[in-house]
């Protein structure tokens, strides 16, 4: 016979009474390490803990074996997704927070469009924050069938608006969003009328159709009968009606579903029409023609759901307007907001080089150099205000990558003399008007191709020296520890060329590879988790322009209509 140690209490048995009167005996320290329940019960005067009994005759056998199991084990068998629900409305009861996680983890596999809404309910009824996350993103990604279901009309007003606000919200056409919360409000019109108006003012209404807006919306008699539901109708309305020289903006941005990702591109040669290469087919599509034939673009960015073509001569930039699929000049060219520094016609300067154009916030900032002195200047021009500042002797370098992420322009590299490249890197505050020194490159270099996606900035290629050859190197830049590292090399060594971000898959294209040789037809794709760059040969054909200029866009799914197809071949 075992006896104790002298100062070591007996572990102590508990009874655990269910339906039926069935019992089930485990130790107390067991139970009370898994759940405060317990422990709050154990650990007091109270009859359970003088007795060694606890009567939880809410659970049924096979359920209180299934929770045994898993605070003993920490794991469980579920068999149904009502067993799942059982278990984690006992977890809620019992305290027992990783039952819950796991019980709900089982539910999230489960879920379809016909059960959401009541797994929303029963998560927020047992304060499942984690679960209830899962419901929401589910609904979000799933909203047009979800819409439809009968279950649709029973969630509250609140869950209802912060979905039809979402960008993120996946819809086969905003009409969907309309007829939601019709068919939301009809369920109980008489209380929710009042709410319809709320939920009508996250219509993004001029991405409806006309004929849908005329027939269904205009005529409708919940929309009719308020006086701000008719204002927005009126206003959108005004808005499709609009003369088609007109530049007014949309006064909201699309969804993300609405939309997919394209690069822009532009070649050097002025007969070359500007196209849309889409990755999702694999297709082409040619712009009409620039409202300015002279005009030379050497920029290529976007802004506000406009892409804009920068010349060398600022004041022929233009822009292209997919609602109206025509060019316009962009807003710093015209009379009342032109600066200075555009009027002047820059080949005749000679000194000066647009080395980039970059968004920042709401301004719009324009990167001069002037190569002889070796220094670079700002010039930025508000979109909201129109108007323009410039800031001289901004950097003392030239051929910098200039990089932007957030509120602030990266500047990686360069040149301060004719023998002196520089590993040097900061960042200027578009906000604060600040500079802040970062880490050095692991290699000095010049002229090289970058892009800044979330934390992150990648930089590739470039020239390492005067005179030599250039590089394939590349760097990633982390801007949480403020450290650069070498990854993978690009296929072919590049100077200047395009690096892009598409649905976070990185590509480079375009560029130099050699100072005699020529230029590069290639595109390349870096592969994350192998770390290396490899061709993508079927990825882009753009008939070996000589050179080009390239940016990613977002463009609305139905605009590629109004283009004329472009083959590769």
């Amino acid at each position: 016979m075992n006896i104790p140690e002298q100062g070591h209490k007996t572990p102590h048995t508990v009874s655990l009474i269910v339906e039926d009167g069935k019992e089930f005996k485990t130790l107390s320290h067991i139970l009370s390490t898994a759940s405060p329940f317990f422990e709050k019960l154990l650990s007091s005067n109270m009859k359970e803990n003088q007795e060694g009994v606890i009567r939880l005759e809410v659970f049924t056998e096979s359920l209180m074996k299934d929770v045994l199991e898993f605070i003993q084990t920490g794991n469980v068998r579920i068999s149904t997704r009502e067993n799942a629900e059982e278990l984690v409305a006992a977890a809620d009861y019992l305290c027992l927070s990783k039952l819950k996680s796991f019980a709900g983890k089982f539910i999230e596999q489960t879920m379809s469009s016909l059960n959401c809404v009541s797994t929303y309910f029963m998560a927020e009824k047992f304060d499942h924050s984690e679960l209830l996350d899962s419901v929401r993103k589910f609904i979000l990604s799933n909203f047009a069938d979800v819409a439809q279901t009968e279950n649709f009309p029973r969630l509250p007003s609140h869950e209802v608006e912060q979905l039809v606000s979402s960008d993120d919200i996946v819809i086969n056409s905003e009409e969907d969003v309309f007829n939601a919360i019709f068919k939301w409000t009809l369920h109980k019109k008489s209380e929710r009328s009042k709410e319809f108006c709320k939920l009508f003012s996250h219509v993004r209404l001029t991405f409806l159709s006309r004929d849908f807006l005329l027939k269904d919306v205009v005529t409708n008699e919940i929309v009719t009968e308020n006086e701000d539901c008719i204002d927005r109708v009126n206003s959108a309305l005004a808005w499709m009606n609009r003369k088609t020289d007109c530049d007014l903006s949309r006064p909201y941005s699309p969804r993300k579903a609405m939309e997919t990702c394209v690069i822009a591109i532009w070649g050097e040669d002025k007969t070359f029409r500007p196209l849309f290469y889409v990755p999702e087919n694999n297709d082409f599509y040619q712009l009409p023609g620039m409202a300015e034939p002279d005009c030379v673009p050497q920029h290529v960015f976007s802004c506000r759901g406009k892409l804009f073509f920068v010349a060398q001569e600022v004041n022929k930039s233009q822009y292209y307007d997919p609602d109206s699929n025509c060019w316009h000049p962009a807003p710093w060219t015209k009379t009342d907001s032109k600066p200075n520094w555009c009027k002047t016609n820059r080949r005749e300067i000679g000194k000066l080089f647009l080395r980039a154009v970059l968004v920042v916030e709401n301004e719009i900032c324009f990167i001069e150099e002037n190569l002889q002195i070796y220094s670079s200047c700002l010039c930025q021009f508000n979109l909201d205000k129109k108007s323009t500042t410039r800031s001289k002797d901004w950097l003392k370098t030239t051929r910098t990558c200039l990089v932007t992420l957030g509120q602030y322009i990266y500047v990686i590299g360069g040149t301060k003399s004719d023998v002196n490249i520089v590993p040097h890197c900061s960042r200027y505050d578009i906000v604060k008007n600040k500079w802040q020194k970062l880490a050095n490159l692991r290699f000095a270099r010049f002229r090289a191709l970058g892009i800044g996606t979330q934390e992150k900035i990648y930089v590739a290629g470039g020239w390492l020296d005067f005179g030599g050859e250039i590089t394939n190197t590349c760097e990633v830049y982390s801007v949480l520890t403020d450290e650069w590292h070498l990854i993978g090399r690009l296929t072919v060594p590049r100077d200047i060329g395009n690096m892009l971000s598409i649905d976070e898959s990185l590509y480079v294209l375009g560029g130099v590879c050699h100072p005699v040789l020529g230029k590069i037809w290639s595109v390349e794709s870096y592969e994350h988790e192998k770390d290396e760059w490899k061709e993508n040969r079927h990825f882009l054909d753009i008939h070996k322009i000589m050179t080009f200029t390239a940016c990613t866009f977002r463009l609305l799914k139905d605009v590629s209509v109004k283009l004329k197809h472009h083959g590769n071949s």
